[in-house]
C-alpha cells in the first residue's frame, strides 16, 4: 500500500517529490547545532554540492534544438538531439544511463529524468517517452504537429557497469517501455564492427499489442540482419503481445513469455557457455526471471543475473 501510494505521488506531483529531496539541508543544520565539531564537514559538503550545482546549472542553461520530434504507435514520442561535445570527450556516455531533460517550450522549470536508448558512441541522445501526464502529453501533441523545438539536458546520470561483452550469449528481458534501456545495449552491440566474445543475443519483449512493436521494428530487422554477417552476434527475438486476440507470426506471439522454456533452450543450445541475464520490467516480471534464473544455477548453469525495475 505505501508503495503504491509512493507511485501514484511521484507520477502526479513529481515536482513536488523531487524538491522534497532538498530536506536533507536540515540534517546539516541540525546536526551542525547540535554538535559544532560537524560544522567543517557540512561546510566542505556544502562546497561541493555547490560546485555540483553549479555545473549542472550551467549545463543544463544551454538549449538544443531537436533533430528528432516523432510520434510513434502506443503514445511514444522519439526525441533526438545532438550530445554534449565535452562529455562525449570525456567518455562520459555508457549504456544503461538516464538524463533530465526540460522543454522550455512546454515549461521553463519542469525537468524529468528519462532512459537514454542511443548507444555511448552516437552523436545523439535519444529518448523515447511514453505520455503518462500532462506534461509528455504536451510533448507527444507538439511531435503530432511535426515541430522541433528546444530540448535542456543534464547528465547523463547512472553507471550499470554490465560488462557485457564478456560473456559469449546474453538474454535481454524488457517489459512495455522498459525495453529503453535495453535499446542501449543492443545498439552498442550491433554499432560496432568488431570481433568479440558475444556470439548470441537473445530478446525477450512483453508489450500489450502489436502496435507497440512499431517503436523499434526498423532496429530489430537491422539487428536481425546485422547476425547474417560474421561480425555480429545472431539476434533471436521474441516479441510477445499480451493482449492480443489476433494470430500473430513470428517474432511476435500472443500471450506471456515463458522465461522458463527460454533459459532452458539457451541451456541446451550452448551448455557450455556463460549467460549473462538483464531484465527491466515492473516487479513480477523480475521476479519471475530471477526465480529461473536461480533454478538453472542450482543446476550447474553458468547464469550471471542483473535487473532493473522499472515502473515509474
Amino acid at each position: 500500500m505505501v508503495c503504491t501510494s509512493l507511485e501514484a505521488i511521484r507520477r502526479k506531483y513529481f515536482e513536488v517529490f523531487m524538491a522534497s529531496h532538498y530536506f536533507f539541508f536540515l540534517f546539516f543544520i541540525f546536526a551542525s547545532i547540535h554538535n559544532p565539531d560537524f560544522l567543517p564537514y557540512a561546510l566542505v559538503a556544502a562546497g561541493l554540492y555547490g560546485l555540483d550545482m553549479l555545473f549542472r546549472i550551467v549545463q543544463g542553461s544551454i538549449p538544443r534544438k531537436t533533430t528528432l520530434l516523432e510520434p510513434k504507435p502506443g503514445g511514444i514520442t522519439r526525441v533526438r538531439f545532438p550530445k554534449s561535445t565535452v562529455i562525449m570527450k570525456l567518455k562520459g556516455y555508457r549504456v544503461g544511463q538516464y538524463v533530465f531533460l526540460n522543454f522550455p517550450g512546454i515549461n521553463l522549470f519542469e525537468w524529468h529524468p528519462f532512459s537514454i536508448t542511443s548507444a555511448p558512441k552516437d552523436p545523439e541522445i535519444e529518448v523515447n517517452i511514453r505520455a503518462l501526464g500532462n506534461y509528455t502529453e504536451k510533448l507527444s501533441t507538439l511531435a503530432q504537429a511535426n515541430q522541433r523545438i528546444y530540448v535542456r539536458c543534464e547528465g547523463p546520470y547512472g553507471n550499470l557497469n554490465l560488462n557485457y561483452r564478456r560473456y559469449p550469449v546474453i538474454l535481454l528481458v524488457a517489459g512495455g517501455i522498459g525495453i529503453t534501456p535495453v535499446m542501449g545495449i543492443l545498439r552498442d552491440c550491433y554499432g560496432r564492427r568488431k570481433k568479440r566474445a558475444l556470439r548470441k543475443v537473445y530478446l525477450i519483449w512483453s508489450i500489450p499489442s502489436e502496435d507497440n512493436y512499431g517503436w523499434f521494428a526498423d532496429d530489430f530487422r537491422g539487428f536481425v540482419q546485422a547476425g547474417v554477417d560474421g561480425n555480429y552476434p545472431e539476434f533471436d527475438l521474441r516479441v510477445h503481445c499480451s493482449r492480443s486476440q489476433n494470430p500473430l507470426a513470428p517474432p511476435l506471439y500472443n500471450g506471456r513469455p515463458n522465461v522458463k522454456d527460454t533459459l532452458n533452450r539457451i541451456s541446451a543450445d550452448h551448455p557450455d557457455l556463460a549467460c549473462f541475464v538483464f531484465v527491466c520490467g515492473p516487479g513480477p516480471m523480475v521476479d519471475d526471471c530471477w526465480d529461473n534464473v536461480n533454478k538453472q544455477r542450482r543446476k550447474g548453469r553458468p547464469f550471471h543475473y542483473h535487473h532493473e525495475i522499472f515502473e515509474f
